[in-house]
């Protein structure tokens, strides 16, 4: 018997089955963040009937990921994020013209489906793993890196980039960049006569522009941005082992929170699609979002209602 429509997902909930069945149920535009990470191709086999990356071959994963990427784009709120964490495997044998040995390119392949689909790639944010699982490998180097994609659904889209901002290194300094030029002799090189400095602005040049009564040029904003920086596309968060955790694919809760505080608004709710040992939950808990979950192991998410410590299965 077909399953109804979901009227909206529920707070604190796992639904249980293949997430393509369980996302066809969820409303379009209902969800306001996605942070997840499918089973990567050809990687690791958790022993799960109907679990993917198991396909036969990487063409066939690839069509699921794009069914898998085209839903989540119908269930994402228009101002909605998505981040997703996809990482790559070397062919273990021949796939039509990719030959046994290469890297699959799954990521790329991945991605240039979303944007050719109508998503928007804002980033492609690199996850450092220095303590990633060592190799013995003499052909090639250590694969410490995974990328996470930044999607959107539309161009204009929350961004909370304060909440990951990190403090800059050196103090920095008030600067009216058109003074500078020209007292650099650089202004009417770059600009001819479109921008001038008076001699009295290039002699106060080095003061602090803000004590200027006449200036409002600063404001809130630029405070935040003397104190605090960007932190880049270069995620270093070292991977934890957790004990008591059958799910051997999971990354650590800080990985998780750092993408919720910038992703969603406090009274968003997060889907993990692959929820898997149910770090998303957990990370959502300790920031106070609402989270819901698709698992296709009952035993799986049994244990992440465990480890979380509420919530239920359905």
């Amino acid at each position: 018997m077909k399953q109804k429509l979901l009227l909206k997902p529920q707070n604190r909930t796992i639904y249980r089955g293949d997430v393509i069945d369980v996302l066809s149920r969820f409303p379009t535009n209902s969800i306001s963040c996605i942070l997840t990470s499918p089973m990567y191709y050809n990687d690791i086999d958790l022993s799960v009937p109907g679990a993917w990356g198991n396909e036969r071959s990487v063409f066939e994963y690839l069509s699921k990921m794009r069914v898998l990427q085209n839903e989540l784009l119908r269930v994402l709120k228009p101002r909605g994020t998505c981040f997703i964490n996809i990482s790559d495997s070397y062919a273990k044998r021949d796939h039509g013209p990719i030959q046994k040995g290469t890297k699959l390119m799954v990521p790329e392949f991945f991605s240039s489906q979303c944007v050719l689909d109508g998503w928007y790639c804002e980033n492609i944010i690199q996850w450092l793993k220095r303590n990633a699982f060592p190799t013995s490998v003499k052909t090639h180097l250590w694969w410490n890196m995974e990328p996470v994609y930044f999607l959107t659904k539309r161009k204009q889209h929350y961004f909370n980039l304060n909440a990951v901002k990190i403090p800059r290194l050196h103090k920095s300094k008030y600067v009216n960049r058109r003074v500078r030029d020209a007292a650099a002799g650089r202004l009417e090189k770059r600009f001819g006569n479109n921008f001038k400095a008076s001699k009295k602005e290039v002699r106060q040049f080095k003061q602090d522009q803000r004590k200027r009564a006449d200036y409002t040029g600063f404001n809130s904003r630029y405070d935040s941005a003397k104190t605090d920086k960007n932190p880049g596309c270069l995620l270093d968060i070292p991977v934890k082992v957790v004990k008591n955790i059958s799910h051997v694919a999971y990354y650590p809760v800080e990985f998780a929170e750092w993408f919720i505080k910038c992703g969603c608004p406090k009274n968003g709710i997060v889907l993990d699609c692959f929820m898997g040992s149910g770090t998303t939950a957990i990370a959502a808990e300790n920031l106070g979002r609402q989270w819901v979950g698709i698992e296709l192991s009952e035993k799986f998410a049994n244990e992440s209602i465990q480890r979380i410590g509420r919530g239920r299965v359905v």
